[in-house]
């Protein structure tokens, strides 16, 4: 779903202007663009929003420490998801010398 920047301002009880700093200072914070230049949200943007938020006011991070530790989460959700993909390897693998046997 798209949301625009009023229906997320609403959602969240964000000012626009906190949006826009996010835009500028979270790179994973980024609405889709179109061809006017009208900002869209994605429920993935609502979900990062909603992060944000929470480490802000709840657990009193500066947004410098958020965008660190999104970018380290980033990082070990990578490092998983390439786990993942050798495991899943290493299964096909096994399955087919289970065959030839």
């Amino acid at each position: 779903m798209r949301y625009s920047i009023k229906q997320v301002s609403e959602m969240l009880g964000l000012p626009y202007s906190t949006l826009h700093y996010w835009e500028e200072t979270v790179p994973q914070f980024k609405p889709i663009r179109t061809a006017t230049n009208r900002r869209y949200y994605t429920d993935e943007h609502i979900q990062l929003a909603k992060r944000i938020k929470y480490m802000r006011e709840k657990q009193d991070l500066s947004l410098d420490r958020i965008v660190t530790l999104l970018q380290n989460e980033n990082k070990a959700v990578d490092r998983r998801q390439k786990a993942v993909e050798y495991l899943q390897e290493v299964r096909n693998e096994l399955q087919n010398i289970i065959k030839q046997l």
